[in-house]
Formats: C-alpha cells, structure tokens, sequence
C-alpha cells in the first residue's frame, strides 16, 4: 500500500533540507557577515515559502488515504474505511504533473519546489479524480505507469500545486 511515511516526506523535503545546511555553512564562514546573511536569509525564504505550501497542500490532499496500484486497477482506501476499486477502463486519462528535473529523473534541483509532483487521475463519468501526491510515493511516475492501456499526459512546470481539491471518495 502507498500511503503518506516519515520516510516519503523527508525524501520530498530532502533539497530543502541540504539547501538550508549550505546557506548555514556559507553564512557561518563568512564569519556572519550581516550582507551575506540577508542575502541569503532572502534566498532561503523565497525557496522555501512555495516548498512549505506545496508540502502541507500534498499533506492534507493524501492524509488518511492508502493507493495500492496494479496494472489494472487503483484500490483507494480511506482512514474512514471507504474502499473503492478503480479499473483501469473507468479512467479517462492520468496527468502528471511534474518538473523538468522530475521528468528527466535529475538528483539536481536548483529549486527545493522542484521535488513536489503529482498524478491527476480523470475519471470517466464526471466522478471526482484522484490526486496521488510524492508524500505518497516518491515515483509516482513509475507507480502510475504500471497501469495498463491508460493514457498518460505529462504537464512539465516549476511550481505544481493542485488546482482543485478532489471530493474524498
């Protein structure tokens, strides 16, 4: 079962993490040099303003909800203990959105943002889609891609925040 771990959320907020520990060091051996510090405090806050959102958006989207992904069908389970079977013939189509590092399967993020990507499984019917976020699986790509004869659309953009917020199954 995917579902939202400790371990998937540092791996997500990892660049963050390792982009703050460098600006700490260059500040620290420039002798706190109150230029370089603000400088780089201005640098640090605008990376991580648009990580921490994305970052709770993903968290509340995914909180609760377990994926298990075949190659024919997505099963949702809810903390609630709603269950649905999705077939792969009820989707209509997957979008990924994603960065160009993600797509490219880069370990190199300029920005920490840069790590956050989701699917957007459409459904057929004008059922509510499904948002699979990478707090839920780090390859979320690789996981989408096991389902069988659904098309796949990727959107490549910097910044990934789900537009609408799904109904909860």
């Amino acid at each position: 079962m995917l579902r939202i771990t400790k371990k998937n959320q540092f791996e997500a907020l990892g660049v963050f993490i390792f982009h703050n520990v460098i600006l700490a060091v260059v500040i620290i051996l420039s002798g706190f040099d109150v230029g370089i510090a603000l400088s780089l405090g201005v640098i640090a806050i605008l990376d991580a303003a648009p990580t921490i959102y994305l970052h709770w958006q993903y968290y509340e989207l995914n909180k609760g909800v377990e994926f298990s992904i075949s190659s024919r069908a997505i099963q949702v389970r809810t903390s609630t203990g709603n269950e649905t079977l999705i077939y792969a013939n009820e989707i209509d189509r997957i979008t990924l959105n994603m960065s160009a590092a993600i797509k490219a399967r880069s370990h190199i993020h300029f920005l920490s943002m840069s790590t956050y990507h989701f699917a957007q499984v459409h459904l057929k019917n004008n059922r509510p889609d499904i948002i699979i976020t990478n707090l839920v699986t780090p390859f979320v790509e690789k996981e989408i891609e096991s389902l069988k004869d659904v098309p796949i659309h990727k959107t490549i953009q910097p910044f990934n925040p789900v537009k609408q917020r799904p109904e909860i199954l």
